[in-house]
């Protein structure tokens, strides 16, 4: 964090002999406004310390006392309070007993005099613990909490910071990094915060992001997605990502790492993309011309409308005669789980005949019950007790892609199939209706994988996946016939591997891929890439890239 932050600049003032650049730094404050706790000022302490001496070598001048008056930090809890100032005091004397006299009145007055303070750091003004003069660093780890983990309190906290409710969509991290932008916008002061990696994906990005491009404010440095440890809970490793943010936007080198690669760039996006500051959001149509994917089915009053195979094999038993009128329902646990329920699925013109059957009468007044008792039940939807909101179905002959709405953070793909006329697809997934083969082969590549985890991010630790999203937003690549025929190829090999282990639900074979299977999807994500590029792609860093700026492209037609 530090060599991003100021190590960096501050070796490159040296070298250009640019001391009082460099002396900025060894006298600027730097704040920690999170549970640390102590271990940002206290590294951030002795790395000065360190480039206190650089600067007295290299500039032949005295080295530079640090004060430790320029080190602030807040807390919210008396354990941390007492963590951070114990750890901050004994740095503190060390370095007095190292370099100057020690003495029960030096270390009485460091004592009192350090900057530790306990305090709601989203309601308190920063301001007034430590005041921007245009040369602070902000420096720390909020708390690691998705948004469905947040108290009320701390809701109604991230609001208070912000300034709008929409914030509570995202994860309580980000509130950090939004605060820090007011506090920064418009001056040379600047943040490095350790954030989870959710706040560059998925659908909190527009919410966090755009507040802050408004403010002026601009990333200076990134490390991409990596392990961390949280420090109130050694336990968990949660993936993580470093950003900084500058308070001006400016022509300077912005510096983005990857692994063991850093990119030297003139921007960095909110997906921590180089050269892009480009913010994916919700299409309702697709941004080029594909098959419409939509959302499924929604029954209303599900637990009436849909019945488990004991009760369709039993009640068929009894009146084979509403056989014709039972289709498998699909959502994505049952598609997962390879375990179908069942519904009726009645035309208008069926209905008079339909209902003479005892099972399908008991089952339209249990559901016409059921409505009646939901407020927000459409009048429509009363009056035709054996309709779904939506009945959209496949066509006999054809087959409709299902797509689930979410799926294990485990699976390196996001299992996708085709249903066909005798099937349902109900809206916990999607569905593109009589769907062309090919376009299997192309959703189930690494290139979408990689798309969809970046822009619809995770519910709870599951991936998500939004036909509006994910889909719409996709850029394909140029699609001749003969491209298509050979995706179809690779689709209609990939149903003929995955019939050998039918006895395993998909869901199931997708969380730990045979040898078999694992190569052949290898196999499709080559001849994908090669679709959008002639150059090898070595990483889901490089896809991620190149499927943004064509993405940009797209919209900036």
């Amino acid at each position: 964090m530090f060599e991003a932050l100021f190590v960096i600049k501050f070796r490159d003032s040296l070298e250009n002999l640019n001391y009082d650049d460099a002396l900025k730094i060894l006298e600027a404050s730097y704040f920690d406004p999170t549970n640390s706790p102590g271990s940002f000022i206290v590294n951030a302490f002795l790395k000065l310390v360190e480039l206190s001496n650089e600067y007295a070598q290299v500039s032949h001048r005295n080295a530079i006392k640090i004060d430790y008056a320029n080190f602030v930090s807040v807390v919210d809890n008396d354990i941390a309070f007492r963590l951070t100032k114990l750890n901050f005091f004994i740095v503190c004397i060390q370095y007095q007993f190292s370099y100057f006299r020690i003495s029960k009145e030096i270390v009485y007055n460091i004592f009192n005099g350090l900057r530790i303070y306990k305090d709601n750091q989203l309601r308190c003004s920063w301001e007034s613990y430590c005041p921007n003069n245009g040369n602070v660093y902000i420096i720390g780890s909020p708390t690691f909490r998705g948004n469905r983990k947040l108290s009320v309190s701390q809701k109604n906290d991230m609001k208070y910071a912000c300034g709008f409710s929409k914030i509570t969509d995202a994860d309580y991290s980000s509130a950090w990094l939004i605060k820090g932008a007011n506090y920064i916008s418009g001056t040379k002061s600047s943040i490095a915060l350790v954030l989870t990696n959710s706040v560059c994906q998925g659908t909190q990005v527009a919410t966090i992001w755009k507040p802050i491009y408004q403010k002026g404010c601009q990333i200076s440095f990134a490390y991409n997605s990596f392990k961390w440890m949280n420090p109130e809970n050694k336990t968990v490793a949660v993936s993580v990502v470093m950003i900084g943010l500058q308070g001006m936007r400016s022509d300077a080198v912005k510096l983005l790492f990857n692994k063991s690669t850093c990119f030297r760039c003139r921007s960095i996006g909110p997906y921590l993309i180089q050269n892009s500051e480009v913010i994916v959001e919700a299409q309702s149509s697709p941004i080029s011309p594909r098959p419409k994917m939509i959302k499924g089915n929604m029954p209303y009053a599900a637990e009436q409308v849909l019945f488990d195979i004991d009760t369709k094999t039993a009640q068929v038993q009894l009146d084979p005669g509403i056989e014709p009128y039972i289709r498998k329902v699909y959502g994505s646990k049952e598609f997962m789980d390879n375990a179908p329920r069942y519904c009726l699925w009645i035309a208008d013109e069926q209905y008079d005949v339909a209902i003479t059957h005892p099972f399908i009468k008991a089952k339209m007044d249990e559901i016409s019950s059921a409505r009646r008792a939901l407020k927000d039940c459409p009048k429509k939807l009363l009056d035709q007790p054996h309709k779904f909101r939506e009945n959209n179905d496949t066509n006999r002959g054809s087959q409709s892609l299902i797509v689930p709405s979410v799926s294990s953070e485990n699976r390196q793909y996001h299992p996708m199939g085709f249903v066909y006329n005798d099937s349902i697809v109900t809206n916990l997934s999607f569905a593109i209706y009589d769907c062309e083969i090919w376009i299997l082969a192309l959703l189930v590549s690494r290139m979408h994988n990689v798309w969809s985890k970046l822009v619809c991010g995770q519910l709870e630790s599951r991936n998500r996946y939004s036909n509006e999203l994910a889909y719409n937003t996709f850029p394909f690549p140029r699609l001749s016939v003969e491209i298509k025929e050979t995706l179809k190829e690779y689709t209609l090999n990939l149903i003929k591997i995955r019939e050998e282990f039918c006895e395993v639900p998909i869901g199931r074979l997708y969380s730990d891929m045979p040898p078999k299977l694992k190569n052949f999807h290898a196999q499709i994500d080559e001849y994908v890439d090669s679709l959008y590029s002639n150059d090898p792609l070595f990483s889901d860093y490089d896809r991620r890239a190149l499927l943004i700026s064509m993405y940009e492209s797209s919209i900036n037609v």
